[in-house]
């Protein structure tokens, strides 16, 4: 398990920080909205992501915080899921990482 002393650890990938509904209306940017409509129109996904970036106050302390990413990867899980889908959204998190490095 990541602790502390990891340096490793993901502190980038967060799951169910925030609910789907703060992300509609409190964001105040349009395309989150449209991305998360779009993913919850698909059927054969159970989880929705959106990327939040750091603020200039949080990228000086990136990292320590955030293993020197600029972003945050917030993952929603649906109720249904089973722990197999779970390890899937994690590593869709992790490539979606890859790609945006």
């Amino acid at each position: 398990m990541p602790n502390f002393l990891n340096r490793h650890r993901c502190n980038y990938i967060k799951f169910g920080e925030r609910e789907i509904s703060q992300i509609l209306t409190l964001s105040g940017k349009e395309y989150y909205a449209q991305s998360i409509y779009m993913q919850l129109q698909k059927a054969d996904r159970k989880f929705t992501y959106h990327i939040s970036f750091l603020s200039a106050r949080q990228k000086l302390l990136s990292r320590l915080l955030n293993n020197s990413r600029a972003y945050v990867i917030h993952v929603n899980l649906s109720k249904e899921m089973s722990n197999l889908e779970i390890i899937e959204a994690y590593y869709f998190a992790r490539k979606l990482d890859q790609e945006l490095q």
